[in-house]
């Protein structure tokens, strides 16, 4: 299954060694051509309560050369961060204040998933075309599919779930879905403004790219796995393992990630046994927090 990996974003503080073996996990499956994308200036994966994006030291070169080997990339392009000014109702969308500030660079996302790849790269010849972004480590390998021609799959399903939203860190398709979704950029000046409230914000990634694929008529589908989600250095890979563990790596079950999968990217067998645990403590962490959300709409 010929298969191109569309990498977009900020390339972040994780370890391109791991990330490079989390790769080669997800795509043994797969025969992949990559494309990146990136932003000149690197960064730090950081949380919606930190206003300020955090800036890094790191050699992006380097950091490319390690975290993309044996891999081939058809296409590499950066952006400089005020590329966005070239787009006049776009820019005016990113710097307006009727916003929350947590989706203030949401449209400079948009314009990274969009540009390089549709302007550059004919995307027709493959299979499937993925969506990926720098802040992930991949946990599981890619499981074929029957893939519908009129859908699109995301990581959006478990205690992660968030109703009618495409989750932006990854998502895929067939290629003439996947044009029409990554397309989103030129549609979000008419889009922001529609009748839909999902609970984001309006100007929101995950609600742009939504309302982009149902006014086309593309459906949204949770993936069979959760392939991945934003790794952020500071929490760890264990806690990083057990979120996905304990958000639900299945859509349809409870099983755990593999101790096979997990030994690729380095975690030992001791290290395994406490993140099962771990695992089962998240759950209940969360069914507390939904019990708590449900009694407190109660009482209101």
């Amino acid at each position: 299954m010929k298969s191109l990996l569309c990498f977009s974003g900020q390339i972040r503080d994780i370890d391109p060694d791991t990330f490079n073996r989390s790769l080669k996990l997800f795509t043994k499956n797969l025969s992949v051509d990559v494309a990146i994308c990136f932003w000149d200036v690197p960064g730090k994966s950081m949380n919606h309560n930190e206003i300020h994006i955090g800036k890094s030291d790191m050699d992006v070169e380097v950091w490319i050369e390690t975290a993309f080997r044996g891999f081939n990339i058809i296409k590499r392009k950066s952006y400089k961060e005020d590329i966005l000014i070239n787009y006049k109702l776009q820019y005016e969308m990113s710097e307006s204040k009727l916003y929350s500030f947590i989706s203030k660079h949401s449209i400079k996302q948009l314009l990274q998933i969009y540009s390089p790849i549709l302007e550059c790269i004919d995307i027709d010849h493959y299979d499937l075309v993925f969506r990926c972004r720098y802040d992930s480590l991949f946990v599981s390998a890619f499981e074929k599919h029957s893939v519908r021609d009129d859908e699109i799959y995301d990581i959006n399903h478990g205690y992660a779930f968030y109703p009618d939203r495409v989750y932006d860190i990854f998502f895929y398709g067939k290629p003439h879905v996947m044009k029409i979704v990554m397309s989103t950029f030129k549609a979000a000046p008419e889009l922001i403004d529609l009748k839909f409230d999902n609970g984001l914000d309006k100007r929101d990634a995950c609600r742009l790219l939504y309302l982009q694929a149902i006014e086309n008529k593309i459906k949204t589908n949770g993936s069979s796995i959760r392939y991945c989600d934003v790794y952020r250095p500071s929490e760890g890979i264990y806690r990083y393992l057990a979120r996905i563990n304990g958000w639900g790596l299945y859509n349809q079950d409870n099983h755990n990630i593999s101790f096979r999968s997990l030994r690729s990217i380095g975690i030992s067998t001791i290290e395994y046994f406490y993140l099962v645990v771990y695992s089962y403590l998240y759950k209940i962490r969360f069914k507390l927090a939904v019990i708590k959300r449900t009694l407190m709409k109660w009482l209101c």
